[in-house]
């Protein structure tokens, strides 16, 4: 096998390296991450939060419907209880009796406003859990997806420096470092292939004394420079 074609081979695992090298970067940077189940929790601390400002207000009315009714119903001993004998007494307590009730009324229509609100924010807030759930169970799957991808790729990996490994050893130290030169300034692609007289890195067609030179020893492109493999 000729220096040319070693080095276009080595090439190839080189770019399959940045592929694998690539992918497992990709891979790895979703490992652990959380954002989308961060974001369904977020939504439940809120909707939490809300639930409970729901609560607080449906108690305060409660208490305030039972201190009215104690209210009332000691005015109403005081009304009915025959010991108050003076009208105009009586009808001051009427009138006080009227407006707590009138009050409780109020008082009783924003008791059931909230405690609609309240079951509305229980089933909402239930629904956001149920979702979690099924984000969590996703994650999950995705997670040991990614393991597994991760553990292909660095076997692929470990298999292709191998191989890699492999190929240098063949091509000689000279070459070699032409090599890497060449593929530090070429974004990776030192070799070009030559297919019908022309060099496929740069789509020149080349004379035919380098493609002789080319099918004897290693030869780089008069134009961009690259070294030239032919079948």
């Amino acid at each position: 096998m000729s220096q040319a074609k070693r080095l276009y081979e080595l090439q190839a695992v080189d770019h399959e390296i940045e592929v694998k090298e690539n992918a497992l970067r990709g891979v790895e940077a979703g490992l652990g991450q959380r954002d989308a189940l961060e974001r369904v929790q977020a939504l439940i601390q809120a909707q939490q939060q809300a639930l409970d400002d729901l609560k607080r207000r449906l108690h305060h009315q409660e208490w305030e419907l039972e201190d009215l009714t104690t209210k009332i119903a000691a005015l109403e001993e005081r009304l009915y209880s025959g010991r108050i004998t003076n009208p105009k007494e009586l009808s001051s307590l009427q009138h006080e009796v009227e407006l707590l009730k009138a009050q409780r009324s109020r008082t009783e229509d924003r008791a059931l406003e909230l405690m609609a609100a309240v079951d509305k924010a229980k089933e909402g807030l239930a629904a956001r859990h149920q979702e979690l759930d099924r984000a969590e169970k996703q994650w999950q799957a995705e997670q040991a997806q990614l393991r597994s991808q991760q553990a292909q790729l660095r076997e692929a990996l470990a298999a292709l420096r191998q191989s890699r490994h492999s190929l240098g050893q063949q091509v000689d130290s000279a070459h070699l470092t032409l090599y890497e030169t060449l593929k530090a300034k070429k974004q990776g692609q030192a070799v070009a292939r030559v297919e019908q007289g022309m060099c496929r890195g740069c789509r020149i067609s080349l004379p035919t004394h380098l493609l002789q030179e080319a099918r004897q020893r290693v030869a780089q492109c008069t134009s961009c420079h690259r070294i030239l493999y032919l079948d």
